[in-house]
């Protein structure tokens, strides 16, 4: 009997991340998925942009940030190519920075306390306060993602 001879299976090749497939991956995944109805952001004008990178402040780069002003109901997401690897790692991304927007009103609320703390206990009380919504944040991403796979 003579042997088959076994097919190669062809790994896909690695999709190369810039500004225009990043932009893409997120607008097709919030519309697959409709997340702005589904985490309850349908009353935001949201805007998403893709840099190639970002940064916190001069020193610490990263891969998201959001921005709102929630008196005009208005946000902006922003996602850059560089720090992420892979298609998931992007959507990822994205889902954490609409977390933001969703927690927004502890977010909010939280930082307009901080200004009745005494001022020598600001900073702890900051950092604590950016913890928790981190976590919570992250939770909430992990969750969505959960949901969406």
């Amino acid at each position: 009997m003579a042997k088959k001879k076994s097919k190669a299976v062809k790994e896909p090749e690695p999709l190369e991340l810039n500004t225009d497939t990043v932009l893409s991956i997120c607008t097709d995944y919030i519309e697959k998925h409709n997340l702005v109805e589904v985490m309850g952001l349908s009353n935001w004008k949201l805007r998403l942009k893709v840099e190639n990178e970002l940064k916190l402040d001069e020193d610490t780069p990263c891969v998201g940030l959001c921005q709102y002003d929630r008196a005009y109901g208005f946000a902006t997401i922003m996602i850059a190519v560089d720090g992420h690897d892979s298609e998931e790692d992007v959507k990822d991304t994205l889902v954490h920075e609409l977390c933001h927007i969703v927690l927004h009103e502890m977010d909010s609320s939280a930082r307009d306390m901080i200004s009745t703390v005494p001022k020598n206990l600001r900073d702890y009380v900051a950092e604590q306060m950016h913890v928790a919504r981190e976590r919570s944040v992250i939770q909430l991403q992990n969750t969505f993602r959960t949901i969406f796979k």
